[in-house]
């Protein structure tokens, strides 16, 4: 375990140029609860807030379990249109063997999740995988899934039975895919499969301490309390504001753009008593129901299609530790990063449209 967490942090994040920060508790969680015994294989989803870090981790992840002991661990990013990025980091053999399945077999990456009997035996065929540990991180899987018209009850089914006999097939010691998803609306979809060889993981932002690691590796020059209680510890969310210079002011303003829109639909609909009572209490959105049209279910829809609330409650697996005492985190639901919280806050109580200046004393007077 120590050797794994170590190569991991020996991981350079490409779009920030630094180090990867502490994700050790949940290596050690995925690690321990399934990877290290055989004839325990799940197919693996992990989701969590819009920007927490799960593309990079999962590189990272790939990164330190590639060419370590027996593993071969395989990333692909099915978001990524240029073929040779869609495989890495990885030794440059097993990428050259992915695209060259990919390009003359498959003839498409997207299809790799829904063949990945076929992807797995054309690799056993061209790369020695007998006796190995096989990881298969996927980012992004409904994209797939969308491309092909495939349910997420089809794909659960189909590939959490076919684990075990693709495994035995191709004489692996084990096979775990670990599928990876921010759209919160397939991640309801996912829940209703749970129990059909299949768990749902919840990741979440970074640790206070954690993110502290983060600004000191970018030379933020702002308070690093100021920004864990706008950002949460969102690695997305702090490299935004590093991409305004560290002006929080212009930052906040962006901010406030995307939430104005969701203020102004409760205002027409009538129900901005029902958004206060979300900023009270975050468990107080109603459930994600497509079909119902009354007003709370559209507002509440928008909150998570919008990526601005999530589901957090006991349905997941916890890959992560969540801050609890927090006023924009809930039992069962969460803001996914507390800005959202903090400028709700601001407009509902002053009746006004809320200002950089406006949102920051609301945070000083609340916390």
């Amino acid at each position: 375990m120590r050797d794994v967490v170590s190569k991991l942090y020996r991981y350079r994040v490409p779009d920030l140029g630094i180090e990867f920060v502490n994700r050790e508790y949940e290596v050690e969680t995925l690690l321990q609860e399934h990877i290290r015994e055989r004839g325990y294989e799940h197919l693996l989803v992990v989701t969590g807030p819009w920007g927490c870090g799960k593309t990079q981790f999962a590189r990272a992840l790939a990164h330190a379990l590639d060419s370590y002991g027996n593993f071969v661990a395989i990333y692909m990013d099915l978001t990524e249109q240029d073929l040779s990025k869609v495989f890495q980091p990885l030794r440059s053999r097993v990428v050259e063997t992915c695209m060259e399945i990919v390009l003359n077999v498959l003839g498409d990456v997207a299809k790799v999740p829904i063949q990945l009997y076929t992807f797995l035996r054309e690799l056993s065929k061209r790369f020695r995988v007998r006796g190995a540990k096989v990881i298969l991180l996927i980012d992004e899987v409904t994209k797939s899934l969308e491309k092909y018209g495939v349910t997420i009850r089809d794909f659960v089914s189909s590939l959490s039975y076919k684990i075990f006999e693709i495994r035995d097939e191709l004489e692996l010691e084990y096979l775990y895919p670990i599928a990876f998803t921010s759209d919160q609306t397939a991640v309801q979809h996912f829940l209703r499969e749970q129990g059909k060889n299949m768990f749902t993981y919840l990741m979440w932002n970074l640790s206070k301490q954690a993110t502290e690691q983060l600004l000191q590796k970018l030379e933020c020059p702002l308070d690093y309390e100021l920004v864990w209680k706008v950002t949460g510890g969102n690695p997305r969310e702090v490299a935004e504001l590093r991409a305004w210079r560290w002006n929080l002011d212009r930052y906040l303003s962006a901010k406030i753009g995307k939430v104005l829109p969701l203020i102004k639909l409760a205002q027409d609909l009538s129900v901005e008593n029902y958004l206060r009572e979300v900023v009270e209490c975050v468990d107080c959105v109603k459930p994600y129901q497509p079909g119902i049209q009354l007003p709370e279910y559209i507002v509440s829809r928008r909150l998570i299609e919008e990526n601005i609330v999530m589901n957090i409650d006991e349905r997941f697996r916890k890959l992560s530790k969540i801050p609890r005492g927090e006023p924009w985190i809930g039992r069962e639901y969460a803001f996914q990063t507390p800005i959202y919280y903090w400028i709700l806050k601001t407009a509902l109580e002053t009746g006004e449209k809320p200002t950089p200046r406006k949102v920051l004393e609301t945070i000083e007077e609340n916390t």
